[in-house]
């Protein structure tokens, strides 16, 4: 457009330009207005003043060395004046260019100098001057007459020969400062709508308001005047009319509308004498002064007016294209980034296509939450049509946006044929974990592989145990290396692929037997030896630290189910070298999965990945060219410590894949890893950005000549939701553009948030597709849970159910609560539960045994023997839940969790068999096992503080709380449940564990010695009212003459240890013991009694803290042997 070129050029490039329409059809006075009108001219005390210069607009402005000489540009105050206003106004500039002046200029010049510029001097000159004398006028001219010779500080006199008084020298000057060439007439006026009232005083009052309006945006122009001229309203419409029938309001508002310059003037105004100053029928003004009348200071307006005017800020003004010829580079074929927008905000029908060439240099969509990257990045995905090549896609957090994706691509392509998804809260990819055959095929080097599948293991235990934990222990993660080493090496019996039971067989036989398996590589077989040659004590610590992290691993189904699968000829694993090539898009879904799970599983999948995309390149050669492999991450933050993912952004460009990150802005990926987040700056070449507040960093490497790195981070905090800043990459030689802004693509057709959503029958349809790839992509290149149901397992749950797929989605059809065989994870190889005939059978000779604790062990010696079986894999049968189907049905808590929370209660009050479940010798991950729970189905109890974690120490453990039981139905009752010989009110497992183990080895150390006093061992001694022994030794009158007091640390033992000897001191017995947890807390007792809270020291003795505390020698009356509870357990005492 002519008007948007003349002010672009007018301007400086940093201003953003916008149009509008205008409705003239509003300006139009309804019935219920009255006008009040105003022209604002230009007076000066001459007819001519007009010709003098106005204060240029420059001097308006701040030079940034100096202020300037006004501090406010006048349409600055103009604005104000209009937003403060209460009633609507229109204020109009009408600018119509001046034809050249120049030779009206030099005639007033010559008459300024001879004097004949007003009325009056051309009478006194024509008429009383030649009575005095005076020269002829054209003799003023001649140079040669001496009284009017040019003077050197004089240029008018140089001019016209002769001197010229100083006020008129000013006034000459003031009009020689003007540009005859390129001036204008402005027509300046404002109309405002005054509401009329009923009430005519009302109305009287408003009209009066009108026009103060008007006299204050006169005063706006005051500083523009000079001394020759200023500016002043002239009021039309309150009550005066202009010959005709239309009041002077309505006439100037049609003047306005029809872009009339005088409304009011006549032709005969022209000849009519004036007395006093001249009022101008326009106001004058050149290029230098135009400024004041056009342009507003937004930065000077105050807060409401800016918020009126809706003023963008600098950094949310647009930046400039890059030129033509090179945004053509970015046409075509490719991934849809956005619409580029203009210098001025106007968004080009043209979509900015980042071609498929440019893809494996990788993108990241970085943006605070709402910005719509996940929106930009599935608009990418759907419009990157290429002929081949896999396209992977990784959600983690809303299964809504991926229903979205699919629903587009439904649209896009009629079917959902080419599409698998995995829904992995349901089905996990049927990936072959340790199994490096596919490896060795392509000619990848044995070690390599065999280090890649290690180092991945540990990694997916250092992100479920965390950092901090995981690196506590190293000699553990060393162990594990080691011993995964052996089950690759084939030389001594290992594989090139296994399962993680035949792993975890490994590490048991190597903890039972205290024995080191061979292994060729011998930095492993030194650590194994190493740790095989400490004492059984450290060793068992040792081992304890490789099961515990081991352990977290296998109590997830979920991972387990994953770890678990080798690939066979009839259970074929799921590989993406057999996708890589083909048009298919493949999905995992972990909306439903929760944060920590999410994080191992994408692991996991990018990590074969890389496997897979690196075995295609070894087997095509480096020189080939393969199809672009495209893979979409999002919440990329999550998994930025996989170093799985910094050797894909470094080293991918080679593999043809190309990596698109999703994150809230690049610095989360400094908080995971400080080698991802500089890959990403240096390595990632297309960058889309939406608000990202807080990116030094990444606004240092956007930073131009035109902006600064302060100026890009503001413009990147500023961004709003949809727009977007972009950076691309060029190709090698070409021009490389600066960064410039887009928004995001219109919706996609299909999307149910578009304007062209899916119709009735459409979306039926879809849905019936979605769930057939489900079911395919499950079938073919999944692992369920056995049974197909589904689970939910999400992030928002607070402390509640959860939902399991033996859990019945029936409200009438409750699972089994008497029996928790159909849920178990471990049964002996030859057994097999009938969940129909809630029976147990012999898988050799298919005879069937009762679901019970004596038909378990007839069918595991029916046709094997119980030599032959893994304790670990020999369940718990019976839990005997107390509540009714319609109290579980109500309850907020799953069937599964409440015969959990029962299980542990049973195990705390030794209730099991212990060929079942020991508590003094089985972990609590074991119960966890035989009821199919998982620590996402523990962790929400533990939150409610209906179960409470003991420790890991001898192994895991966990206690019901009072809340718990009453959760259960279980009834603490004085005299049964606890108190005097039955046990204490709030005992832990922990407790229970070290009591039942002390009296174990007090019956068999002393009531089995016929020469020891001690003829009974009780438990829950009660001594008093008030005081009481965890264990006491009865002789044959019943006197006690032994006493066990079961120590747990914590805050208070300075306090509680000395209590607790002066107990046992005042029984006056022989034996005084003192059972602890760990080696630990023996050395706390001793310095405890050492030094107590309160009193005198109960103990003198003190040992180094190499002393093992059974090797303490103690002689006092409430101290005389401190042991550990697994000292006890293992005979080592």
């Amino acid at each position: 457009m002519p008007l948007q070129r003349t002010v672009r050029s007018a301007l400086p490039n940093t201003y953003e330009l916008s149009s509008g329409d205008i409705d003239e059809t509003a300006l139009t006075t309804a019935t219920e207005y009255t006008l009040v009108g105003c022209e604002i001219r230009a007076v000066g005390d001459r007819k001519l003043d007009w010709q003098t210069a106005l204060t240029p607009f420059a001097a308006f402005l701040d030079d940034g060395d100096t202020h300037a000489q006004n501090s406010r540009v006048p349409l600055t105050n103009v604005v104000e004046t209009l937003t403060s206003t209460p009633y609507p106004v229109i204020f109009d500039v009408l600018v119509t260019p001046r034809d050249n002046w120049q030779r009206s200029r030099e005639d007033r010049t010559i008459r300024l100098v001879e004097q004949r510029d007003t009325w009056g001097q051309r009478f006194f000159q024509a008429w009383i001057a030649p009575w005095f004398g005076e020269p002829d006028q054209q003799q003023h001219r001649q140079p040669d007459i001496p009284d009017y010779r040019r003077t050197e500080h004089d240029p008018v006199s140089r001019q016209y020969g002769r001197r010229v008084h100083p006020e008129v020298q000013k006034r000459i000057d003031a009009i020689e400062a003007r540009d005859v060439h390129h001036s204008f007439d402005l027509s300046l006026r404002a109309v405002v709508f005054v509401p009329v009232d009923e009430d005519t005083e009302t109305t009287a009052r408003r009209r009066e308001a009108a026009t103060s309006v008007c006299r204050d945006l006169a005063t706006a122009f005051a500083a523009v005047g000079t001394e020759y001229v200023d500016f002043k309203p002239y009021i039309v419409g309150d009550g005066r009319d202009t010959p005709g029938r239309e009041t002077a309001g309505t006439r100037l508002l049609k003047a306005i509308q029809t872009h009339e310059p005088h409304p009011f003037r006549r032709w005969y105004h022209r000849f009519m004498p004036r007395i006093g100053r001249t009022a101008y029928p326009w106001v004058v003004a050149d290029v230098r002064e135009l400024g004041s009348f056009l342009l507003a200071d937004g930065s000077a307006l105050t807060t409401d007016a800016r918020r009126a005017l809706g003023v963008r800020d600098s950094e949310q003004t647009a930046l400039p294209r890059p030129p033509g010829n090179v945004l053509a580079k970015y046409t075509g074929a490719g991934m849809t980034l956005g619409h580029p927008v203009t210098q001025d905000g106007v968004v080009t029908e043209e979509p900015l296509i980042l071609p498929h060439e440019l893809q494996s240099r990788h993108i990241v969509w970085a943006g605070s939450t709402g910005s719509g990257k996940t929106t930009a990045a599935m608009t990418a995905l759907l419009t990157n049509d290429k002929p081949a090549g896999a396209t992977i896609y990784l959600e983690p957090k809303s299964g809504a946006d991926l229903n979205e994706l699919l629903r587009a691509h439904y649209r896009r392509h009629g079917s959902l044929d080419d599409v698998l998804i995995f829904d992995v809260a349901e089905c996990v990819p049927r990936f072959s974990f340790f199994d490096i055959r596919r490896d060795l095929e392509a000619g990848i080097d044995r070690e390599t592989a065999v280090e890649d599948r290690i180092d991945l293991y540990v990694e997916i235990l250092q992100e479920i145990v965390g950092d901090e934990h995981f690196e506590k222990a190293m000699n553990a993660q060393s162990i594990i290396t080691a011993l995964l080493h052996v089950c690759f090496d084939t030389y001594h019996g290992g594989a090139d692929a296994f399962t993680h039971s035949e792993f975890y067989k490994v590490v048991d036989q190597m903890k039972r037997q205290q024995s080191a398996p061979s292994v060729s590589i011998e930095r492993h077989q030194r650590t194994l030896s190493s740790a095989t040659a400490n004492n059984h004590k450290t060793f068992t610590n040792i081992m304890a630290g490789v099961n515990t992290r081991i352990d977290r691993l296998a109590e997830k189904g979920r991972y387990l189910r994953m770890f678990d699968h080798v690939a066979t000829e009839k259970a074929p694993g799921f590989d993406f070298e057999d996708y890589l090539d083909e048009d298919v898009t493949i999905i995992f879904d972990m909306s439903r999965v929760k944060t920590k799970s999410s994080n191992v599983i994408t692991l996991v999948i990018i990590t074969h990945l890389w496997f897979a995309i690196r075995r295609r390149r070894e087997r095509a050669g480096s020189e080939a060219d393969l199809p672009l492999v495209n893979l979409y991450i999002e919440e990329a933050a999550k998994v930025a410590a996989s170093s799985a993912l910094t050797e894909l952004l470094s080293e991918a460009r080679g593999f043809d894949l190309s990596v698109a990150l999703m994150v809230q802005f690049p610095a989360q990926l400094r908080e995971k890893s400080n080698r991802l987040h500089k890959e990403v700056l240096n390595n990632v070449a297309t960058f889309c950005l939406g608000s990202v507040p807080v990116e030094d960093e990444l606004a240092k490497m956007l930073a131009t000549d035109q902006i600064d790195r302060t100026a890009m981070q503001n413009r990147l905090g500023m961004l709003a939701g949809g727009e977007w800043l972009v950076s691309l990459p060029n190709t090698y030689g070409e021009r490389l553009p600066l960064p410039f802004g887009t928004v995001s693509a219109p919706p996609l057709p299909g999307v149910s948030f578009g304007d062209d959503p899916l119709p009735d029958e459409e979306e039926a349809d879809f849905q019936r597709l979605r769930q057939a790839a489900l079911d395919r992509t499950a079938d073919t290149c999944g692992l369920r849970p056995p049974d197909h149901r589904p689970v939910a397992d999400t992030d928002e749950q607070t402390p509640t159910a959860t939902t399991h797929p033996d859990d019945a989605d029936d409200s009438h059809e409750l699972p089994r609560l008497d029996s928790p065989l159909p849920y178990t994870r471990r049964l002996p190889p030859t057994v097999e539960y009938q969940k129909d005939a809630h029976t147990l059978l012999c898988r050799e000779c298919t005879n069937r045994y009762d679901p019970t604790t004596d038909g378990l062990f007839r069918v595991i010696d029916c046709c094997s023997s119980l030599d032959r079986v893994d304790p670990d894999d020999i369940p718990v049968t019976t839990v005997n839940l107390k509540l009714s189907p319609e109290e579980v049905h109500d309850s907020e808590w799953s069937p599964r969790q409440l015969m959990f929370l029962q299980a542990v209660y049973n195990a705390q009050q030794l209730r099991f068999d212990p060929r079942e479940y020991d508590l003094t010798t089985d972990s609590m991950v074991r119960l966890q096992e035989y009821l199919g729970v998982d620590t996402d189905d523990i962790d929400p109890l533990i939150e409610a503080d209906l179960l409470r974690h003991d420790g890991d120490h001898p192994h895991r453990l966990y206690s019901v709380s009072p809340d718990g039981r009453k959760v259960i139905g279980e009834h603490y009752r004085e005299g049964v449940d606890y108190g005097h010989g039955k046990g204490d009110l709030e005992e832990s497992s922990q407790h229970v564990l070290a009591t039942e183990v002390t009296r174990q080895w007090l019956d068999a150390t002393y009531v089995a010695d016929p020469d020891s006093p001690v003829v009974e061992v009780m438990p829950y001694y009660d001594l008093d009212a008030e005081r009481r022994l965890d264990i006491a030794g009865l002789d044959a009158d019943g006197d006690i003459t032994l006493a066990v007091e079961i120590e747990r640390v914590n805050h208070d033992l300075r306090r509680a240890a000395p209590d607790d000897f002066d107990k046992m001191a005042d029984c006056d017995v022989e034996e005084a013991i003192w059972v602890v947890l760990t080696r630990k807390d023996g050395h706390a007792v001793l310095q405890a009694l050492n030094d107590p809270l309160d009193g005198t020291p109960r103990v003198e003795k003190t040992y180094s803290e190499n002393t093992p505390p059974q090797q303490f020698r103690l002689d006092t009356p409430g101290c005389t042997a401190i042991y550990p509870v697994e000292a006890l357990r293992d005979g080592s005492v």
